[in-house]
């Protein structure tokens, strides 16, 4: 038995093991690269729905900004309110007639109506009530809604600080509807002001399909917010941003780390399995091997025996064909051994008192043993005997 066979058992076993583990790496590696794919595209999708609420949210922004915009202009582009305001303010026509007065407040909505000029309120009606207050005891925005609405085409809107609470302005100059832009415009400057509370915020997130409107003093959006900085105002506008990647990491992770886990399992039963057999099959090499090597070793003691032995021995199938011939058998007969290998053993003897094959046939039935004379001719044609 050479080194590569006595080897080969134990080749086999750790070739099993080695495929195992490489099956076991490629099916971790595979999970592994799932896993990876599916947070990639589950970020993604986070990632696509942040950007489309915060393209909405700005949206929203703008057309509240507008529509504040749009409906202002139909005051200060108002050739009576260029009468009665731009100059001297005609309280008894801006309130009392309610040209600007109680029902911006009460149908409107708007918190605080005024008219500034650089040295100063003019006129003022806060929550629909005609005040005496000057605009910078409500805030500190004067000075620069004078800037914008003075260098504005027509109207101008941004954010402020009302009574210290996130409002939206929206302003122009008082202006005649009839005067060419290329003539200087008066001074006076009309403003509405709107608070940023949740019966404006709520119904303009809902316009747009987003949830949450709300003011926040947060500086950044955590996991599943949005934020939009409200310049002026130190506030931030936030809401919900729905997160179909994360629905998705939680619906279909849990479901496959389940299935890899009876994966897992059923890989360790075959493996077990696999290995056990294998070590099976090597016990089974490892004693054939030993029956052989146990085997040859009887035979080539048989043969050092039947060699030396003074008597020359044979040995036949279960056909009765010569399959063995000891060396005596050419020394006593002349006949050369390959010449009767293969042969039946009834042509080279002959027996008088039974029938060779019969007796031969009955002693391996029996497992016994016996003797009978028989003859045989050697090389030269001379009868011999023989038992």
């Amino acid at each position: 038995m050479d080194a590569l066979s006595a080897n080969a058992p134990a080749t086999r076993s750790h070739l099993v093991r080695q495929l195992i583990l490489v099956f076991a790496g490629l099916l971790l590696l595979a999970l592994l690269l799932g896993l990876v794919s599916l947070y990639r595209i589950a970020a993604n999708l986070d990632l696509r729905e942040q950007e489309q609420s915060r393209f909405h949210a700005e949206s929203a922004l703008r057309q509240l900004h507008k529509s504040e915009r749009t409906y202002l202009l139909s005051h200060p582009d108002w050739q009576a309110a260029y009468d009665h305001l731009a100059g001297p303010v005609d309280a008894h026509w801006a309130f009392a007639e309610d040209n600007v007065g109680a029902t911006l407040y009460s149908e409107d909505g708007y918190a605080g109506v005024f008219v500034l000029d650089d040295d100063g309120t003019h006129y003022a009606v806060v929550d629909g009530e005609l005040s005496q207050q000057r605009f910078d005891q409500f805030s500190s925005s004067a000075d620069r809604i004078l800037a914008q609405a003075r260098q504005a085409p027509r109207a101008t809107s941004g954010y402020m600080l009302f009574r210290d609470l996130p409002a939206l302005f929206a302003a122009a100059v008082i202006r005649a509807p009839n005067m060419p832009h290329h003539l200087k415009a008066p001074s006076a400057v009309l403003v509405f002001v709107r608070m940023l509370d949740a019966a404006v915020l709520e119904p303009l997130g809902q316009t747009v399909g987003l949830s949450g409107f709300a003011l926040s003093n947060r500086q950044a959006g955590g996991a599943g917010y949005g934020v939009l900085p409200l310049e002026g105002t130190g506030m931030r506008l936030s809401w919900h941003i729905p997160q179909p990647g994360r629905e998705l990491i939680r619906s279909v992770v849990p479901a496959l780390l389940l299935a890899v886990l009876c994966i897992a399992l059923l890989v360790a039963l075959l493996a077990r399995y696999a290995i056990r057999t294998s070590s099976g099959i090597d016990r089974s090499h490892q004693q054939l091997e030993q029956t052989n090597a146990a085997l040859e070793t009887s035979e080539e003691r048989f043969r050092a025996v039947a060699e030396a032995a003074s008597d020359w021995i044979w040995e036949t199938d279960l056909q009765l064909h010569l399959i063995y011939l000891s060396a005596r058998f050419s020394e006593l007969t002349g006949h050369p051994l390959h010449a009767w290998l293969r042969r039946p053993i009834s042509a080279l003897l002959d027996c008088d008192t039974a029938h060779l094959e019969h007796w031969l046939h009955g002693l391996a039935t029996s497992g016994g043993s016996a003797t009978l004379r028989c003859h045989y001719h050697d090389h030269l044609g001379q009868q011999r005997i023989c038992r």
